[in-house]
Parts: structure tokens; C-alpha cells; sequence
């Protein structure tokens, strides 16, 4: 299931520590590729 809709429509299921895995492994590659 896409990220998406896990926060959108299964919201009250998020595990927090599962969301800053994803941040802290994926958003420095989307910042570099954004900035090229």
C-alpha cells in the first residue's frame, strides 16, 4: 500500500517510528533530487 494512503485513510494505525524510518532514510535522496 502506498505511503499515501496509509496517512490519509488508515490514520490512526501510523506507527511513528515507522513515518521517521521513511523521513530519515528517504528525504536526503529527495532533496538532492529535487535540487537537480
Amino acid at each position: 500500500m502506498a505511503f499515501r494512503n496509509i496517512i490519509a485513510h488508515d490514520y490512526f494505525s501510523i506507527d511513528e517510528y515507522e513515518v521517521f524510518q521513511i523521513i530519515k532514510n528517504h528525504l536526503p535522496k529527495l532533496k538532492i533530487d529535487l535540487k537537480n
